[in-house]
């Protein structure tokens, strides 16, 4: 924890810093006609990016821009990618820092290095990529939208049919990596929540985002203030249980502003900087919980759940049933609480609608499945089941 600690303090310095060594482009400003370049076109000879020009852009924990290249003839006939999209080193310090101290971006890199082409349906293609210090980097992504491919927000209501492909993508993803061997391998990178770098910051940043919401004047249900409490005070319990049972690769931030929807009917997610090792129950309620209106989830949450556990079967995986599936999503459905909790404390790292649309579905939610009962009763138990 000390030496964790350390590490994190030298991250959160090179973060704040207005200049950090990196080995290659980190910003839209960096980019040339020859990166690009290089990046899109090297198996086809002669073609060549002429120009190119950001069409829109936000700034939040990345950079974002989508990009309009034009290419002379060579490329043109080779039918090369008219626009790409663009991540890279945040703006704002201050989430700069806590990329740098979560070492958001080499997780998202690393994926794309080592796990994205296992399961090339959950997340767009990588052209080219660049890592250096204190977050800075740059991610050239396919533009889902060129081929007709949507993107959501946060605070829109999707339909049921996109939640239903993206539990088949989680399904798919999890399945995948069910109790892998590669964690031990080349995927040893991929952490449980206590091992994940800066995790001493990061709950004591939580606890002061809990502080903060709870004395902010919010309405709040008291079993929801009571969740809050006990999520303060039992944290070390409760991130041990929370690495009980198989772990999988978990995407760990599944809310709907990551998401995209292709034209042939599969959908997969967007922004792979905070995966971890848990049990890929967590993957489905933090996003149910915290992107689905509140009456289509109470309508169809037990049958998404069923449809999770069937996909997972069907790609090998049997040791998860309904009933446990069910208590499992209980249970997790607070880490989608707190994630909106912190967000509403934490402004910048979201859209005002987004934090306000967020924080009333995983109110709502956690109210609903009773999750003050179920962390009790874990707690009881001291297992999760």
């Amino acid at each position: 924890m000390i030496a964790d600690g350390v590490r994190s303090l030298g991250r959160l310095a090179l973060g704040l810093s207005p200049w950090a060594p990196s080995a290659g482009p980190r910003s839209l400003e960096d980019l040339t006609p020859e990166y690009l370049t290089r990046a899109l076109a090297g198996a086809t000879p002669g073609a060549e990016v002429a120009a190119f020009a950001p069409t829109d852009g936000t700034s939040g924990t990345t950079d974002r821009h989508r990009l309009k290249l034009e290419w002379n003839a060579a490329g043109a006939a080779a039918g090369l990618p008219e626009t790409v999209f663009l991540k890279s080193t945040p703006i704002v310090a201050r989430n700069r820092a806590l990329c740098s101290v979560l070492r958001m971006p080499p997780n998202e890199l690393d994926f794309y290095r080592l796990v994205r082409d296992a399961v090339p349906s959950v997340a767009p293609r990588a052209y080219a990529m660049s890592y250096g210090s204190g977050a800075r980097f740059l991610l050239l992504l396919e533009d889902l939208g060129a081929s007709g491919g949507l993107t959501y927000s946060l605070a829109q209501d999707a339909e049921l049919r996109h939640f239903e492909d993206l539990i088949d993508a989680l399904a798919t993803l999890h399945a995948a990596f069910w109790e892998s061997p590669r964690f031990q391998t080349d995927l040893r990178w991929v952490k449980a929540q206590r091992q994940r770098a800066g995790y001493g910051m990061l709950t004591a940043l939580f606890k002061a985002c809990r502080r903060k919401v709870l004395r902010s004047g919010r309405q709040i249900p008291e079993p929801a203030r009571r969740l809050t409490e006990l999520l303060t005070r039992e944290s070390r319990t409760l991130a041990r249980l929370f690495e009980q049972g198989p772990r999988t690769f978990a995407h760990g931030d599944t809310h709907a502003g990551n998401t995209f929807a292709r034209t042939d009917g599969s959908a997969g997610f967007l922004d792979w900087q905070v995966v971890h090792q848990v049990h890929g129950v967590r993957d489905v309620a933090y996003m149910l919980c915290v992107s689905m209106s509140t009456d289509l989830r109470r309508t169809n949450e037990r049958d998404l759940i069923g449809r999770y556990v069937t996909r997972l079967s069907e790609r090998g995986i049997r040791d998860l049933n309904e009933a446990t599936a069910w208590e499992l999503y209980r249970i997790f459905a607070v880490d989608g609480w707190d994630a909106v909790v912190t967000t509403a404390a934490f402004a910048g790292l979201q859209d005002p609608e987004n934090v306000e649309r967020a924080f009333a579905r995983g109110l709502a939610a956690v109210i609903d499945l009773d999750c003050l009962d179920a962390i009790e009763r874990a707690l009881v138990r001291s297992s999760l089941l």
